[in-house]
């Protein structure tokens, strides 16, 4: 954007990056405010002896097993070749024939 801005007349550059600057501390304090009233909704994620936390341990522990045990390449494996969306044809549209 910068680059983009730097060519024009000093007067309509510094009128853009001014914009430029308003509008992303604008969604800053958006995300920042949201972020703390999110926060204050899921306390009951932080307590370290809460349900959730314990679960999200065991998950962890399960997700390490899985992966020294290798099971994780045969779920990606069975996920490929089962899946409906082949995932190396979503760019091909992307690029160019010929």
């Amino acid at each position: 954007m910068i680059v983009t801005v730097l060519p024009a007349s000093l007067g309509q550059g510094i009128a853009l990056l001014v914009a430029y600057v308003i509008g992303l501390c604008g969604t800053l304090l958006a995300i920042a405010l949201l972020g703390q009233r999110l926060i204050g909704a899921a306390r009951w994620a932080a307590d370290p002896h809460g349900w959730f936390r314990r679960g999200l341990g065991w998950i962890f522990i399960l997700v390490g097993i899985a992966i020294i045990a290798g099971w994780d390449k045969d779920l990606q494996t069975w996920v490929i070749e089962n899946s409906p969306i082949r995932p190396w044809e979503l760019d091909s549209e992307f690029i160019p024939q010929g």
